[in-house]
């Protein structure tokens, strides 16, 4: 069971603001295997209030089926999938300020929340 599942609000809102591009490939989103992507994946939490942050709008991207697949390594959903912030360059219809600054906020979040010792550092991996 997902903890921190996004309600149908966050993800019209997620879409909105990539403008119904894919957060990474930037290609349309027009068909109905599209993904709503945890950034910081639900995995990560640890049951503590400060986690609810992860099923907000700012940790919700939506990806094509092909680039949620990359995104998770081939599939393997269980595990959680940790690509940084700017790896989801379209992330932002408004452009590049609203990305680099959503991203500034969003890896700000992940250092203080879930450090290099926490959940999330053995699992951090570059991703193209």
């Amino acid at each position: 069971m997902r903890h921190h599942n996004f309600t149908s609000k966050v993800k019209e809102e997620a879409l909105f603001r990539q403008g119904g591009l894919c957060a990474h490939c930037g290609e349309p989103l027009d068909d109905l295997i599209d993904r709503a992507h945890h950034v910081v994946p639900d995995q990560a939490s640890r049951g503590k209030h400060i986690d609810a942050f992860l099923g907000t709008v700012d940790n919700c991207v939506y990806l094509c089926l092909m680039c949620h697949d990359v995104v998770h390594a081939g599939g393997r959903m269980r595990d959680g999938a940790v690509a940084p912030p700017s790896y989801y360059r379209h992330s932002h219809k408004d452009g590049r300020d609203a990305h680099n600054e959503w991203v500034a906020r969003l890896d700000r979040l992940i250092r203080s929340r879930y450090n290099e010792s926490g959940p999330l550092a053995s699992r951090h991996r570059p991703l193209r």
